[in-house]
Order: structure tokens, then sequence, then C-alpha cells
């Protein structure tokens, strides 16, 4: 077990690692993509200086007024760039290199002693004599754009990260749900080797007395021995292959019209050579509503039949069951209310496990392999019914069950 959680454990580290891996991964996409961005504005936009450069009429207007006053250059920069001509350069230049962005053309003034140049920006050195004129492009929506160019990339890395970690989940609770089934095969072989061991002994005991014993009293007391130990078999038997019967995808429950408190009588009738072996009293209390359900009369008297000798072996004094009726608008419910020893608050959600067996099974030193319950809750959910505990007196255990009307 300890190899398994490490198992997990490892896993999702690396799943952890992985996840982080991945963050990194898309910072330094976006980066990269800010970057190119930031080239690509550079380019276009020096691209349409240049272009203007070459033209006579634009470069040799702004050459002469900068020669003649900082006011005049910084006029005639200005009124070049709201020049419908080199808007349409500068748009061609971004469309090239496919930038379609809403901008601001500010013309920056630097100090020539600079090194860095602002931002999407390019020097008018072209244009001009001296480098302390740069043109600065203001974008508007910037990161939305970035956004949008990664967004595909987020979106797979998330689906594959989601589609890895979903697996992951499930591998690892396939992995528990199948070391929870070996451990309960383990723990159920133990209790069949030893549930069928001590009446097999006790049966080979009893025969062994009667063939050395010619005394009629001892012969019968002996057979008494055998029938009760081959009961005992038979009973562990039949709750294995119901269980096992209930497991196969083919097994289907013959429903019909059944009253509730009469199935109850027939199961606490079946059970009479138990309940006087125990010096038991079985109370079925009536209803004065009819108690109809739809059910299989076999499996469901079962069921009642189970609740009942578990109510005889988890009492340690003379046993009282009481089983009584009542109803709300859409169920009809059936409560057993013993008077043994109870169930632990810590155990009560586990008693419906399979091979599920408390720890006052064990200190009671009561036999069994922990499927009656299971059974128990199998057919009421096949049956669309439910089954809880209500421990709310002192001592006993009261089981309430629910069928649909």
């Amino acid at each position: 077990m300890r190899k398994i959680y490490l198992l997990i454990a490892g896993s999702a580290l690396a799943m952890l690692l992985l996840i982080g891996f991945q963050v990194y991964w898309l910072r330094a996409s976006k980066l990269m993509i800010e970057e190119q961005f930031t080239n690509k504005v550079s380019m276009a936009l020096c691209t349409a200086v240049d272009k203007l450069s070459t033209t006579p009429a634009c470069s040799e207007a702004i050459r002469t007024s900068c020669a003649t006053s900082p006011t005049s250059c910084e006029e005639q920069v200005n009124k070049m760039v709201q020049d419908p001509s080199f808007n349409e350069v500068l748009r061609s230049s971004l469309s090239f290199y496919q930038i379609d962005l809403p901008y601001h053309v500010n013309v920056a003034t630097l100090d020539t002693s600079l090194a860095a140049a602002p931002p999407f920006s390019c020097s008018l050195t072209p244009l001009l004599s001296q480098n302390d004129h740069w043109l600065q492009l203001i974008f508007q929506g910037r990161q939305d754009y970035f956004h949008q160019k990664i967004r595909f990339t987020v979106l797979t890395s998330v689906l594959i990260v989601l589609l890895i970690l979903c697996l992951f989940v499930f591998a690892a609770r396939s992995l528990l749900r199948q070391q929870k089934i070996s451990e309960d095969n383990r723990q159920f072989f133990n209790h069949m080797t030893h549930e069928f061991s001590t009446p097999l002994t006790n049966i080979q005991l009893a025969s062994k007395m009667i063939s050395k014993n010619q005394s009629p009293e001892r012969t019968v007391s002996y057979l008494n021995i055998i029938n009760q130990q081959c009961s005992q078999l038979v009973r562990q038997v039949e709750n294995v292959l119901q269980l096992a019967s209930i497991d196969q995808k083919k097994f289907q429950i013959n429903k019909e019209v059944l009253d509730l408190p009469e199935l109850v009588h027939e199961a606490v009738d079946s059970m009479k050579m138990q309940i006087q072996e125990k010096n038991a009293v079985v109370e079925v209390r009536s209803t004065p509503d009819a108690c109809q359900i739809q059910g299989d009369r076999q499996h469901l008297r079962n069921v009642f039949r189970n609740l009942i000798e578990n109510a005889l072996k988890y009492c340690t004094t003379h046993p009282v069951v009481a089983i009584d009726f009542y109803s709300d608008p859409q169920r009809w419910c059936a409560r057993v209310q013993d008077n043994g020893h109870g169930i632990p608050a810590q155990e009560q959600h586990k008693v419906f496990d399979r091979y599920y067996r408390g720890a006052s099974c064990q200190n009671h030193g009561i036999h069994g392999f922990g499927m009656g319950l299971a059974y128990v809750k199998k057919i009421l959910h096949l049956h669309h019914g439910d089954i809880r505990i209500d421990q709310t007196g002192s001592s006993g255990t009261s089981f309430e069950l629910f069928f649909p009307k």
C-alpha cells in the first residue's frame, strides 16, 4: 500500500512540474511575441521614414526648416506626421508586417547622449542631420493583440494538461480501487478459510465420535452438531452465491405486487428455528394502511432475513426485534429495531461495504464474511429504494428501509 501512495505522490509531483513548465513556456512565448511585435513595428516605421527620405519635396522641406530654427523644425515635422500621404505610407508598412492595430503617431525629442530609444520608435536621421527627433507609435489594445496571438497556444496547453490530469486522476482512482479489491479479496479468503474450516472440523470430529460411540443419546447430540454446522455452511455459501449472482450483468429481479408486512411475516416464519434457538422475540407490528410495493419476493424476503439474522447474532442477551411500518407521500418505510450492542458512529458509513466487518464483530467473536448488508443495500437499490441507519437510541440498531410506492 505504501508503494502505491509513493507512486501516486511521485506522479502528482511530476504533474505539478509539468504544469510549472507549461506556465514558464507560455510566459516565454508571450515575451517572444511582444519582442517580435516591437521589432516589426520598428521595421515598419523605419521603412516608412526611408520612403519619405527618398521623396525630395518632403525631405528638402524638413531639412530647410530644421536648419532655420528648432521651432520651425518642430512645426514641419508635426505637419509631416499629419499629412495623409505619410499616414498612407506608414499604414502600408504596418500592413506588410501584419499589424492592424489602431495607433497614434507621436514625435519625441531626445537628448543625443541617451543610448536607449523609446519603444515602437524610429529615428528621423534619414530626414534630419541630427539624431534628436524620433517618430513613436502608441498602440491601443496592444495587450489584447498579444492575448489573441497566444490564445490558441494557451487553450491547447490547458486542454492537454487537463487531459493528462484527468487520466492521472482516473489511473490513481483505478489503482486505489484495485488495491482495495485486492485487500477485500484477501480479507474475504481469510474469513472464508476460518468460516469453512471451523464447521468442517466440527463435522469431522462429530462423525468420528459417532463411529466410536454406540450410545443413541450421544449419537443424536452429535448429529445435531453436524446439522447445525451444515446449516451454517449452507448459509455462508448462500450469501456468497447471492452476492455473486447480483454482480452478473444479466441479473434481473422479478417484480410483482407484494404486501410488505406479509412479506416480513414470511421471512420471520422461515426463521422460526433460529429465533427459538436464540430464545428471541421478533414482533411484526401491523399497519392500518395498505402497504403494497412492487418487488422481487425472494430477494426482499432475504433482505429481511439478513437483518433479523444480524439482530440475533449481535445481541449478547435475549434478542428482541421490532419491525414496524410507516409512510411518507412517495415511499413506504420498514423499520427494523434490535437491542444489540449497536454500531459505532465511525463505522456506520462502512457497514454496507462489501467484506467489511467492524471491530465489534471481532471483539464479540462473531463470524461472517461481511456481505449481508452489502447484499441488502444492493437489492434495495435495484428496487429504487434505500436503507439507512437511525442510531438515535441509547442501545441497539435501527435500520430504515425505503421502498417507492
